[in-house]
């Protein structure tokens, strides 16, 4: 008891300020679509969705102005549909892909790809109006996605555990804006995703990246 009283005394004495500053956090939740682009010519990329749930705080460091780190689960799903190279026996292989989806001769392939990620978002927020309700915010900054899960599909093929061959650590860089009403805030956020998803990439290999478009609902306490 005397311990749980202790810890309750030093966690006033660290959180007490902030609060009396308008500190606060909250819970965030919202739906995900995302592309995963390599920038080959002849590759049509087909957005997916995927969840995205998590915790924030909001900790003001001037008038209007405050920091947002986050911790979220996202999914960062998506598919891309390319020509089928002749004589390729790995679809997940996507080199020299020139031909036109619409121009193919050895059929297409669609390449499903799930990327589940805990995301670590460090955001600047700032909010236009003031202290009135409803209020109006835009948000910037960047984020650190830790790889959970990676599955992959291709057309007639079963699904694979590809962690193994997804980089494990991406960087990103999120910006967009919100409606604050009273307690809640309506959300819609863009995530582009800095590095190559490819953890193995030959040389020659295009660029494999993630776009996230993202709605929001949060609830602040």
């Amino acid at each position: 008891m005397r311990l749980v009283c202790v810890l309750t005394a030093c966690v006033s004495s660290v959180s007490g300020p902030a609060f009396a500053q308008g500190f606060r956090g909250g819970v965030e939740g919202g739906v995900n679509f995302t592309t995963i682009s390599s920038g080959a010519s002849g590759v049509s990329n087909n957005p997916g969705s995927g969840l995205f749930v998590g915790a924030y705080s909001l900790i003001p460091v001037a008038p209007r102005i405050g920091i947002q780190p986050e911790l979220a689960f996202t999914q960062k799903h998506a598919q891309q549909t390319f020509c089928s190279p002749p004589g390729r026996t790995n679809p997940f292989l996507r080199d020299s892909l020139q031909q036109p989806v619409g121009t193919c001769t050895s059929g297409t392939t669609t390449l499903t790809e799930q990327l589940d990620y805990l995301e670590i978002p460090f955001l600047l927020r700032v909010r236009l109006t003031g202290d009135r309700n409803p209020g109006v915010y835009v948000i910037t900054g960047p984020g650190l996605s830790l790889l959970v899960r990676a599955k992959g599909s291709a057309t007639g093929q079963p699904e694979q555990d590809t962690k193994d061959d997804t980089t494990g650590v991406d960087v990103n860089f999120v910006v967009g804006g919100g409606v604050v009403i009273r307690m809640f805030a309506l959300e819609s956020r863009y995530d582009v995703g800095l590095r190559t998803v490819d953890r193995h990439p030959a040389s020659g290999d295009p660029a494999i990246t993630t776009g996230t478009f993202t709605i929001l609902v949060l609830a602040h306490f």
